[in-house]
């Protein structure tokens, strides 16, 4: 990570991702303040790997990165860490310019599985983006709420065949569920 190439030091966090071995977790946080985005993407993404909670309020941080690339990592690291500490910033994460951030915000509070998700996830059913859309109902079926079912149904009414899809088959897990 101390290499003078951007190119050796995205690979190096890429790598130390890939091991996964927690003593990486103090050089990658340094790493993220690398005026390379490349770098800083890949050390997001180690960090979430390896499931570092310690780096949660840094990558909470890393939501507003200037890079779309970053942010969206960022969000798709602390789904996989999984705490509900981060719930707010992935919720204003929903109002990302790129649907590809708002994707991935869907997804981890999908993962998190907090109720205070469930109004901003209802509101993303009506995002621009289909694939937010479909992530979206995705992410409330995880969480289970009784006040995502009416919201749920209007989806099978969506523009998009995979977002009815998507609420069609969701709505059959529920039913099981």
């Amino acid at each position: 990570l101390g290499d003078r190439r951007a190119s050796a030091r995205s690979g190096a966090a890429l790598a130390l991702g890939q091991i996964g071995d927690r003593r990486a977790v103090a050089p990658l946080l340094d790493a993220m303040s690398d005026e390379y985005s490349s770098v800083r993407w890949r050390a997001v993404q180690a960090l979430g790997v390896i499931r570092a909670e310690e780096a949660q309020e840094t990558l909470g941080a890393a939501l507003t990165d200037e890079d779309w690339a970053v942010r969206r990592e960022a969000c798709i690291a602390l789904g996989l860490i999984g705490s509900g500490a981060v719930v707010k910033p992935l919720i204003e994460a929903l109002k990302d310019g790129y649907s590809s951030v708002r994707r991935a915000a869907c997804e981890a509070l999908g993962r998190i599985g907090a109720e205070a998700a469930v109004a901003p996830l209802i509101r993303s059913l009506r995002d621009e983006d289909w694939a937010v859309r479909r992530e979206a109902c995705g992410a409330l079926v995880r969480i289970r709420s009784d006040a995502a079912v009416e919201p749920l149904l209007r989806s099978l009414r969506d523009r998009d065949a995979f977002v009815r899809a998507a609420g069609a088959e969701i709505l059959g897990w529920i039913d099981k569920g």
